[in-house]
């Protein structure tokens, strides 16, 4: 009897045990659940809080986007404008000087000149002077001269265009250097004129010092060639 009894008490102390156990593994896992739930609430507001923030800030970087390029425009367009009025009132000087050193009437007829075919050629007078000197030897040497002579022969020499700077002078002569005589062509009167004077003056400054060259060169190989004669 004392056995039964003994045994009837450990069954409910093991039942109990049981439910102890379940109930705090209940317990256990509700808190757990309640601990996910409160990271979980957690991290949604952080997201939230971050998408808000990345938000704002792509609103602001395309505002600034947007209002940059119209400041900088409206802050450019006066500088363009100013430039451009200093060099309106540049090229009116120039023109200016140069109309003082070269009649008008004499800038067209150079101007017309400069287009026309040379004889028993296929080139105008423009493409010829702007062709580079060929090798070095007599004929190299005799087309220089007579260019030289050319220029020399429309008064290029003789023009006063000390009002205006050596670097301006052949920044213009570049121009036409650069550009197709056709499109040199079509451009305005007085800018064409300023150009081609330019040209005309700069190219016969570069091709004396070109034929001076080629003349000590063959004077120098003209002696030592008497020299070895001599020698043999």
């Amino acid at each position: 009897m004392a056995a039964r009894i003994t045994a009837s008490v450990a069954d409910e102390d093991r039942s109990q045990m049981h439910l102890l156990c379940s109930m705090s593994s209940t317990q256990g896992r509700s808190s757990a659940s309640r601990t996910l739930l409160i990271s979980a609430g957690r991290s949604q507001a952080l997201l939230a809080v971050s998408s808000m923030r990345s938000s704002a800030r792509r609103s602001a970087s395309s505002l600034m986007t947007c209002s940059m390029p119209r400041a900088c425009a409206a802050a450019a367009s006066p500088r363009r404008d100013w430039a451009r009025d200093a060099l309106a009132a540049v090229e009116v000087s120039v023109l200016a000087l140069f109309s003082a050193a070269v009649p008008v009437a004499m800038a067209r007829e150079l101007s017309a000149l400069a287009y026309c075919i040379r004889t028993e050629t296929d080139s105008t007078y423009l493409e010829w002077l702007k062709a580079p000197p060929r090798r070095r030897g007599p004929a190299s040497l005799a087309e220089t001269l007579e260019k030289v002579r050319f220029l020399k022969a429309v008064g290029a020499d003789t023009w006063d265009l000390s009002g205006v700077t050596l670097a301006k002078q052949q920044a213009y002569a570049r121009q036409v250097q650069s550009r197709r005589p056709a499109k040199t062509r079509e451009i305005k009167s007085s800018r064409q004129m300023i150009e081609l004077m330019c040209f005309l003056r700069i190219t016969l400054l570069e091709l004396t010092d070109v034929a001076l060259l080629q003349s000590s060169r063959r004077s120098q190989y003209g002696g030592s060639r008497k020299s070895e004669r001599a020698g043999h």
